[in-house]
């Protein structure tokens, strides 16, 4: 079995935007925090988008609030995330540009 250590950092805006797509055979997201930039209140949505048998979309966490200067940490400490391959996690929020996000994941491949 091999692993790869992924992180990944980008600014979100009003588009359904895709943070991570497991290319591996599974993966497991460990942590995700997303930052409110803006001098307003944002709204965001997390999303598992599933592509394993019938295609589905998961709502992980609906129209949440960050105020102004806060940090949201859905995924962490006991809270882990599970993927299988081409599985995605993806964020959406309310205004242009309006939340940075940081996802960090472990692949894993089976090499039999």
């Amino acid at each position: 079995m091999s692993y790869n250590f992924i992180n990944k950092a980008v600014t979100i805006g009003t588009t359904l935007a895709d943070i991570y797509t497991c290319g591996g055979d599974s993966g497991v997201l460990f942590g995700l925090s997303l930052a409110n930039n803006l001098s307003t209140a944002i709204t965001v949505t997390i999303t598992l988008y599933s592509n394993t048998g019938s295609t589905t979309t998961d709502i992980v966490a609906p129209n949440t609030v960050i105020d102004v200067g806060e940090t949201l940490i859905p995924i962490g400490g006991v809270q882990k995330m599970v993927f299988n391959k081409d599985d995605k996690l993806q964020v959406e929020c309310s205004d242009a540009d309006g939340v940075d996000v940081i996802a960090s994941v472990i692949e894993f491949n089976d090499y039999i």
